[in-house]
């Protein structure tokens, strides 16, 4: 808009031009005041409240002149074209307020900035003498190694550096320094490199690989010791001094960060051996006891084959270790650290094997019931005997304590796996091996409770024994009261043998409405063998005693006919001969007596 004002500057005093001009001058100028308003404001804000941050890379004093050199070179981009209307009359729009707002503002800024610079330059000039003959590095209170600074020293040098690029003079004794200036920031950068990596190294400290860095580490502390008390900002060949350090800082940061990395494979496997299940069941599966046995026993064995590999591997790390530290088999730095590591791969093998026992008890030994019955025994009939199969305890067969046993014995076999150096067991590895003697005494305690509810269990079959353990002549011969060394026919009541078919139908029945499985903790025991061998025998029993009834029953009838028809003939004959009737009655009594005995 100034720019077309500039072409129609000859012939803005025609009335008509002069008109249109106004409306545009109002607009034109408004903002123009507008914007100075704005950048006075701005002035006051900025520059005298608050301390400017132009640039981070430009030190505070200079920041505030170049701001304000910035800032007044924006207004006067608009300002100076309007210097070339100069015939436009001050009564065209806000005219006369825009020279008289940007007069002002640009004397503010002319005056800010040379009060900065006069105030620095006074202060430098005038000040103490700058003295840097103290050491370069020192160390702070949590022992971190830093860089010792004069900061003031380097924030003047940044300013001078900052004011001489904007074509500042320089206070005289600052001069000197300031052709230096590149290489104190280059020194500085490099020095504050060498703490990070010198404080990065340190942070290993406690690691057992830190010790197999002693020999490397003296010349290192040396040369920072030697730094820390002699070396001085003045020093002769500082930049060499600096770029040795640094070298021979980077080479053990090298190595550290290689032995480290070969700790964290070590942990790693460690790591692998805590996240390991030697369970495996599926939820609401159950198993047989030699099934799971079989499955169980065989990822004992492929936990024992990945345990061989990883220590392979682990020995392969350390022999690496080795390696890269330079160290000899027979140097007693080496020779500390190796039995050290030993002990570490023993303390975790332990950890290993105290976990695997405790999973096995917390999934065998469910107090809180929160897994099922997954294992599945048999409760059968063999020679008469009620027993288990496989059977609970036994020392030649394959029992469920025997399982138990072989479990426990391949796990805890998997800390002879390395040599455990009694001389150099810590208390972590008493503690872990109290921990593993425990772990055996509530395994124990768990079998014999499980020995002890089975019996319990088994006990409650006893009423089932006379048609268990006896054999149908046997039993029937009990039942009738018949001799089992003759077999004689003696007087037989219908009532007992109702009473024996009574009794074993009750029998039948209550073994029939008993349950088809018991379960305590992780076994379950399938009664179905018994319930059928049961079942089976009673009708057996009954098919047997009612053929037996019938035979003697009929045997029985046979010798009464038999014997009161020769009891009638010789009643016949006598009464023919004799013609007693007392005799008669007699013998008829005689026939009698033997029923009412029955």
């Amino acid at each position: 808009m100034l720019d077309a004002f500039l072409l129609l500057g000859p012939i803005l005093e025609l009335p008509t031009i002069n008109s249109y001009a106004e409306k545009m001058m109002d607009k034109v100028t408004g903002q123009l005041l507008s914007e100075i308003q704005h950048s006075r404001a701005s002035f006051i804000n900025e520059a005298l409240e608050s301390e400017i941050h132009f640039a981070w890379t430009i030190p505070k004093v200079s920041a505030k002149c170049l701001w304000g050199k910035a800032l007044k070179e924006r207004v006067n981009r608009s300002i100076q074209k309007m210097r070339y209307i100069a015939r436009i009359p001050n009564s065209f729009g806000y005219i006369q307020q825009v020279r008289e707002e940007y007069e002002s503002l640009s004397t503010a800024l002319d005056k800010y900035i040379q009060v900065n610079y006069n105030n620095w330059f006074s202060e430098i000039q005038n000040g103490q003498p700058f003295h840097l003959d103290y050491p370069v590095l020192t160390v702070l209170s949590d022992q971190k190694l830093t860089v010792n600074v004069n900061h003031s020293f380097f924030q003047t040098l940044q300013e001078a550096r900052s004011f001489s690029r904007l074509d500042y003079k320089i206070p005289l004794r600052i001069h000197s320094y300031l052709e230096l200036s590149d290489q104190f920031q280059l020194q500085v950068s490099k020095l504050f490199l060498i703490c990070d990596m010198y404080n990065t190294l340190h942070e290993s400290e406690n690691d057992a690989e830190w010790l197999l860095m002693t020999d490397n580490l003296k010349l290192l502390e040396e040369m920072i010791q030697d730094v820390r008390t002699n070396i001085t900002w003045t020093s002769f060949k500082l930049n060499e001094i600096i770029d040795d350090l640094y070298i021979v800082l980077r080479e053990n940061l090298n190595l550290s960060r290689k032995l480290l990395a070969c700790a964290k494979d070590i942990r790693r496997v460690f790591a692998g051996w805590t996240e390991s299940n030697l369970l495996w069941k599926k939820k609401e599966e159950v198993y047989n006891l030699e099934v799971f046995d079989q499955k169980y026993s065989s990822r004992i064995s492929e936990h024992r084959a990945r345990l061989d590999s990883d220590l392979s591997y682990l020995y392969d790390v350390v022999d690496e270790i080795k390696r890269l530290s330079l160290l000899n088999s027979t140097s007693s730095i080496w020779q500390r650290y190796f039995r050290g590591m030993k002990q570490t791969i023993s303390l975790n093998l332990k950890k290993f094997v105290l976990a695997s026992l405790q999973e096995l008890l917390s999934y065998f030994d469910d107090r809180d019931g929160h897994n099922h019955a997954f294992v599945e025994v048999h409760m059968e009939v063999k020679g008469k005997r009620v027993v288990y199969s496989p059977e609970v305890d036994s020392k030649d067969q394959f029992s469920i304590f025997n399982c138990f046993r072989r479990w426990e014995e391949s796990i805890l076999s998997y800390m002879k796996l390395v040599y455990d150096d009694v001389e150099l067991q810590e208390d972590g590895s008493t503690l872990l091996n109290a921990k593993i003697e425990e772990q055996r005494g509530a395994i124990a305690r768990h079998l014999e409770q499980l020995k002890t509810n089975l019996h319990t269990f088994a006990e409650t079959l006893k009423d089932f024994d006379s048609i268990i353990i006896s054999d149908k002549e046997a039993f029937v011969d009990q039942m009738l009261n018949r001799s089992k060394r003759e077999r004689q026919v003696c007087p037989f009541l219908i009532e007992r043998f109702e009473d024996m078919i009574e009794s074993l139908h009750r029998q039948k029945s209550k073994m029939a409405e008993s349950s088809n499985f018991w379960e305590w903790s992780w076994i379950r025991v399938n009664c179905q063998p018994v319930k059928v061998f049961v079942d089976l025998r009673v009708q057996e029993i009954l098919q047997h005693s009612t053929s037996a009834a019938y035979e003697l029953f009929s045997k029985s009838l046979k010798d009464m006919e038999k014997f009161v028809n020769s009891m009638l003939n010789d009643i016949k004959s006598t009464l023919e001969s004799e013609g007693d009737r007392q005799l008669a009655l007699t013998k008829v009594t005689q026939v009698l007596e033997p029923a009412s005995r029955c």
